[in-house]
């Protein structure tokens, strides 16, 4: 799962991020989101992977303004995003 490898990758660059952060700030949800989709086998919405792609990107331009080359991390996973989030696009078209 997509939010997964987002997840793990910004843990692996801030030790202290928790799902609960991480679904509060990266998705705008509340901090029962992601087990709820989880328990009910769906995928999360469109706007959670919008919120989160748009996140990434700014965070990325963040980074990279103030010096730091994991910006390039943020770009790569934010370009992951967008691709899940144009593929289940079309499948509901």
């Amino acid at each position: 799962m997509i939010l997964d490898k987002v997840f793990n990758t910004l843990k692996e660059h801030n030790r202290g991020l928790t799902k609960v952060d991480f679904t509060e700030q990266y998705l705008g949800k509340s901090k029962s989101y992601l087990y709820v989709m989880k328990h009910r086998q769906q995928d999360i919405s469109n706007d959670s992977l919008c919120k989160l792609y748009v996140g990434l990107k700014q965070t990325a331009k963040q980074l990279k303004e103030n010096g730091f080359t994991s910006y390039e991390t943020n770009e790569k996973l934010a370009d992951m995003v967008l691709v899940e989030l144009e593929n289940k696009v079309l499948e509901e078209i």
